[in-house]
């Protein structure tokens, strides 16, 4: 996984904190890319681990506070409502 990391392929991963499993997250070129990388896992491959991928869209959520800095908007609604 370091490889991938190193590569920049993969920007997240870690276990889940129930135990459950774990989530890595890539940023590869497209769904393709992705499934060449976890089908080819040696985990995966020998039936340790199993895989789900979803995509996922990052929402810049400093881009959108700045919007609404700028706009002269309150950042959350007023209390009560």
């Amino acid at each position: 996984m370091l490889s991938l990391y190193i590569k920049g392929s993969m920007r997240l991963a870690g276990p889940l904190t129930d135990n459950t499993g774990g989530a890595v997250l890539l940023e590869v070129s497209g769904e393709a890319a992705a499934t060449a990388i976890v089908a080819n896992d040696p985990a995966v491959k020998s039936g340790i681990f199993v895989y789900e991928m979803h995509p996922w869209k990052l929402q810049r959520w400093d881009e959108l506070a700045k919007k609404v800095k700028d706009a002269g908007q309150p950042s959350r609604p007023a209390e009560g409502k």
